[in-house]
Formats: C-alpha cells, structure tokens, sequence
C-alpha cells in the first residue's frame, strides 16, 4: 500500500471528550475494487472541492471487509486503548472513500444528538434558496442582541455578532459554519421556512425531524448523506457545492480532524457539542473530508 491519500469521508460521534485528535493519523489509499470502479465517473475539470460521481451502495456494501479491513481494525484498536484510558465512553466512525465508494462503520448506526452538525443542512437550505434567486445571499438580517444563544456553547466562538448590526446572508452562513456561532445560526433558522429543511431531510431519506433538532437523533451513516451530496453536487448545483465544501474548509476548530493530518492538508468540517442535562454525559462530534494535498479532486480511476 502507498503513503499517499485522497479523499475520505469521517465521521466521530462521542461520548467523553477529546477523542478526535490522530484518528487518521495512518494515511493510506485503499484501491478502487473492480466492481465500484466502474460506477465512477471522471470529474469536471476548474473545481476545487467538488467531484460529482455516482454514489453505488451496493457496491461500497461489497467492498466492506476487504481492501478496507486493516485501516478498520487499527481504528478498532486506537478506539479500544482510548476507552481503557478513559478519554471516552463511546465512540461511533462512519469512513468512506469518496471515490471508490468503499467504506466501514463502527457502531455507524447508533443515534446521537448532532447539535451544531445541523448547521450544515442550514446552510443547504439557504443555498438551495439561492440557487432559485441569488439576490438572497445579499439579503440583510439585523442582529438585536436580545439572546446570546452562544452563551451556552462549550466551545465559545471564536467571532460572534455585533448588536445592533446587520449581516448579509452570505456572510452569516460563513459564520454559522466557521465559527461555529449560534447567534448566527439562530438568525438564519428563523428567517427560513422550516418546511425547506424538512424537504431537505425528505429528499435525502435522513431519518431526523428538524423541528425536534434539541432531542432528536439521528446516525452518522444517515449524517453522510449530507456530506455526499456536497461531494457530489448532486443535491445543490455545483457552484453552491463548492461554496457550502469552501465555508467547511474554514472551520476554525483545530482540536479534531484537522489535529490529525499534517499541516496544510485541506479539511472541510463540521463540529458539534451537547451536554445531556439528565446524565451529564458529554458528546463531541465531528464529520468532515480530507483533501490529498497535492491535488484537491483528482481523476478517478
């Protein structure tokens, strides 16, 4: 196997803390097998973070526990050594090679509370929004100060709003993904029809109702599904894929995926943390697509 890597797909749902740091510190490319490889297609040339291919369950179902297996057991055995030296409780991976489509879980369809992971379907909502009318990324909202919902975030933003100043939409949906920032992410909810998130989930078969976001759950192979259509630009067109891919890149969270690739490798990510109030078990999440560095898209084979 070569030292070299393309684009994966990772999912850490957690029960504990600070499991996220060096989990793909083993960077290897797993070949196409012969079965997925002609499913895929070569990608359009001039984009950065996108590459529309086919999207073949059944054969990334066939490619588990072949090429895949000795990445899966060595995550097996980081995730063993981390629960006996009590940096967690429970953890949860979902892997896929963009590409290929190859891919494994653990514990991949357990449920969890995704918090800010729902910022992401958001975002989608308001570019799907955009694509019918690009006016509205210039739209303005004004931001009142009356409630501070980051006060209650662990991980406190880095930036957060200004009250009394108003904000185009565009640059809201930057915030909301870069920093994380629930003032922004508030603002945009409730100037968007929930019904437009609701066909969201609907047109991508997730199992999750956003009007109960506060304790509703949902996998992370059901999260995928919006990471993949991101990829593939096949739910937003290509231009607001690779706008919403751009926005994930500069996720300032630097304590997860982005911990555990060398310097300079592109992550496009989402964290989300939540504290349940009953048992005071903390979670952490993250999902996010690791770039090759040398070449962000590459030609499949």
């Amino acid at each position: 196997m070569t030292r070299s890597w393309k684009s994966y797909l990772v999912m850490l749902a957690l029960l504990g803390s600070g499991f996220a740091a060096g989990i793909l510190a083993d960077r290897r490319f797993f070949p196409c097998p012969s079965e997925t490889r002609r499913h895929s297609h070569t990608h359009m040339a001039g984009y950065r973070f996108t590459n529309p291919l086919l999207d073949c369950e059944i054969a990334a179902d066939r490619t588990e526990g072949s090429e895949l297996q000795p990445f899966k057991y060595k995550i097996r055995g980081i995730i063993a050594r981390r629960v006996e030296a009590g940096d967690a409780d429970h953890v949860s991976i979902y892997f896929r090679h963009l590409d290929s489509g190859a891919s494994f879980g653990i514990k991949a369809g357990e449920k969890f509370i995704p918090a800010s992971l729902l910022k992401v379907p958001v975002m989608i909502a308001w570019l799907k929004r955009a694509e019918r009318d690009p006016a509205v990324l210039g739209r303005t909202f004004r931001y009142d100060g009356s409630t501070d919902w980051s006060a209650k975030q662990t991980i406190k933003p880095r930036e957060t709003l200004t009250p009394g100043t108003s904000y185009t939409v565009d640059n809201l949906i930057f915030r909301m993904i870069a920093y994380s920032d629930n003032n922004t992410w508030r603002l945009l909810l409730d100037n968007i029809d929930t019904r437009e998130l609701d066909a969201i989930v609907a047109d991508l078969h997730v199992n999750f109702d956003p009007a109960k976001s506060a304790e509703d759950s949902m996998s992370v192979r059901a999260y995928s599904s919006f990471y993949r259509v991101l990829y593939n630009a096949t739910y937003l067109n290509r231009e607001m894929s690779e706008k919403a891919l751009q926005y994930l890149s500069n996720n300032d969270f630097a304590d997860g995926l982005v911990a555990g690739v060398p310097p300079g490798v592109t992550v496009a990510s989402k964290f989300g943390e939540k504290t349940l109030v009953e048992s005071g078990v903390r979670e952490l999440h993250e999902f996010g697509i690791v770039y090759h560095p040398g070449d962000l898209i590459s030609s499949a084979s």
